[in-house]
């Protein structure tokens, strides 16, 4: 009951913290701090490790031999513990390393002109051309910036609400046993792997969102 109770309050306050954080528009000057943006930073990181690390447990806590794993790594190309973990290690610091250079370089992709619509918004920002947004689904855009940047917010923002999902999965399967049969009878595990695109495309919507709302702010 206590592992139990813990795990459930853990998910309950980073769930809370993540979608309620709001980080607090200010304008940079070489004398202004803005210290929500470090405050973001570091609630992001430790959300996003916190909650790997309960998957890691879990998992370990469920099956320790990785037989009922769903990870592919494991379930097609049979790797171990070692390479998960190293994955695990990778995926983490490439997402925080994405993150510092989203919140520490202070990009100037706005459209210079006033009345862009929401379209017109991204399309420049991603290819510096107004009329261009139909190349978002078969053209890689040409503002490398524009790119990091958008994957600072996009990849840790994805893979911690994924893993939360993931947490609550793993969690099932450690306490409900009807839970467990029905996913082990009908490989339903790969519908986790499924809600990656929805949440992807959700983190991508709001990023354009936040970014077109502040532009329109400062026309």
């Amino acid at each position: 009951m206590t592992l139990a109770y813990n795990l459930i309050l853990a998910i309950f306050i980073l769930w809370q913290g993540f979608f309620r954080f709001r980080l607090v528009k200010c304008i940079s000057s070489e004398k202004t701090v803005c210290m929500t943006k470090k405050g973001e930073f570091w609630f992001l990181s430790l959300a996003l490790i916190s909650t790997r690390l309960m998957d890691i447990v879990l998992t370990y806590r469920i099956t320790p031999d990785l037989k009922y794993e769903a990870n592919p790594l494991v379930q097609f190309a049979g790797l171990g513990w070692s390479i998960l973990l190293l994955v695990n290690l990778f995926v983490v610091f490439a997402c925080i390393l994405l993150l510092v250079y989203s919140k520490t370089k202070n990009l100037s992709l706005f459209p210079k002109q006033k009345g862009y619509h929401f379209k017109e918004f991204v399309s420049h920002y991603l290819y510096n051309e107004k009329s261009s947004f139909y190349k978002i689904y078969f053209i890689v855009p040409y503002n490398r910036s524009a790119i990091v940047h958008f994957y600072g917010y996009l990849l840790v923002r994805t893979l911690i609400t994924w893993s939360l999902c993931i947490v609550v999965h793993n969690f099932s399967l450690l306490t409900w046993e009807t839970y467990r049969a029905y996913i082990v009878s009908y490989n339903a595990w790969m519908y986790l792997y499924l809600l990656l695109l929805p949440l992807t495309l959700f983190f991508f919507w709001k990023f354009f969102y936040n970014e077109f709302q502040t532009y329109r702010s400062l026309s």
